[in-house]
């Protein structure tokens, strides 16, 4: 019967982080031959250590981390794709009141408006009104600007 034991030396945290390291494949066995120590040392170290525990731990902590990085970046991502409607959409409207955009293409106003919709999280259409822009209101509402 092996007994506990209390305090963690540098090798025994190596050991375990060579454990960690091995992911879905590890087993003490590995541990014993790459440390050159018996596996029921091992054993002792990873009962004493609660390693089985600690990688549980550590996994749940990588996944946090994981996914809050992944969310951090579709973030980012929505940020610059937000940035890039918002100087179209200026430029769109500019070009509008120079008299250089011609009502037919009102339907790319309606694109951006609804690109930027989307990146805001917001609907796209409304079906009581059909999700259609009434480009002779938009003129009056640039007029008043």
């Amino acid at each position: 019967m092996s007994k506990i034991i209390k305090h963690e030396t540098p090798e025994m945290q190596k050991a375990f982080e060579y454990y960690y390291n091995l992911g879905e494949g590890r087993s003490y066995r590995k541990v014993a031959e790459a440390f050159q120590k018996s596996e029921s040392t091992i054993q002792n170290w990873g009962k004493s250590f609660n390693w089985k525990e600690r990688v549980k731990i550590l996994d749940a902590k990588a996944k946090a981390e994981s996914e809050k990085q992944l969310i951090d970046n579709i973030v980012k991502i929505r940020a610059d794709l937000l940035k890039v409607a918002e100087a179209t959409l200026a430029r769109y409207v500019e070009n509008l009141k120079k008299g250089e955009v011609k009502p037919k293409t009102a339907g790319d106003l309606e694109k951006i408006i609804k690109s930027i919709m989307l990146l805001l999280g917001e609907a796209t259409e409304k079906i009581e009104h059909g999700g259609k822009v009434d480009i002779e209101l938009f003129k009056k509402w640039l007029e008043s600007e």
